[in-house]
């Protein structure tokens, strides 16, 4: 009794949300198969460039490229701050006094 009292309030809401649900579903099953057929044609793409290469020579084992330092811009070293002198001489004086 309470379930249909519950259901009949917030039809509304209850059918709107099943069809934000269903939208977003439809949407992942979309963008999944974009991303499956994105990545059917860079497999191709990468094997048809280098068909004699193998996988661990054309690709880093840790998955990521790094530049070598002759592909690097030579930066100048930043200087290094001097370290702060204090502007007070003598805080206690100070607080005692006024």
């Amino acid at each position: 009794m309470l379930e249909a009292h519950i259901f009949r309030t917030y039809q509304k809401d209850l059918r709107n949300l099943a069809l934000q649900e269903r939208r977003l579903r439809n949407q992942l099953k979309q963008d999944t198969a974009e991303l499956r057929r994105l990545q059917a044609e860079r497999r191709e793409r990468e094997t048809a460039t280098e068909p004699g290469a193998s996988a661990s020579a054309t690709k880093p084992q840790n998955g990521f490229e790094f530049s070598t330092p002759q592909n690097q811009p030579a930066h100048e070293p930043v200087p290094t701050p001097e370290p702060a002198q204090p502007s007070h001489t003598n805080l206690k004086s100070e607080t005692i006094a006024a």
